[in-house]
């Protein structure tokens, strides 16, 4: 359910969008598909592993990569435990469609808008995998 949101979410802010359900088929996409993927969006608590451990084996296939943390419970340690492995922007949860399309437009350009007179040839496309939630209490509020 989460995945489906987050999907339909980015779409409707004019992203190509790729699903993943596991860290596994994440890295899968990455490795097959590397030139289209400019973006992943994962979840810090995973079954097979953490988005921690996922943006590390991304950045070591493709270091310019962004990858965003979604956490509803960030805290300092987590936040730069997340900067050491290449985290570049993170998402607080509950998140709002504003919040994600605040945080990707930082990372990415605006699929919608042009750049001078010509449209952007395809939109950036956005890898998202969410399996589930991080035990709910409230999130550290950040600088």
């Amino acid at each position: 359910m989460m995945l489906f949101l987050a999907v339909r979410t980015l779409e409707r802010l004019g992203y190509g969008v790729q699903g993943c359900t596991s860290a596994a088929e994440a890295l899968a996409v990455c490795r097959q598909h590397p030139a289209p993927v400019d973006l992943v969006v994962t979840d810090l608590n995973m079954p097979d592993r953490s988005g921690l451990d996922l943006a590390a084996d991304l950045r070591a296939l493709h270091p310019d990569l962004p990858v965003v943390l979604s956490s509803g419970c960030v805290t300092p340690d987590l936040e730069a435990a997340a900067r050491r492995v290449g985290i570049r922007g993170f998402l607080d949860k509950p998140t709002t469609a504003g919040e994600l399309a605040t945080v990707l437009g930082r990372l990415l350009p605006d699929p919608r808008r042009s750049r001078g007179h010509e449209t952007l040839p395809s939109p950036p496309s956005v890898g998202v995998e969410v399996t589930r939630l991080c035990p709910s209490h409230e999130p550290t509020p950040r600088p």
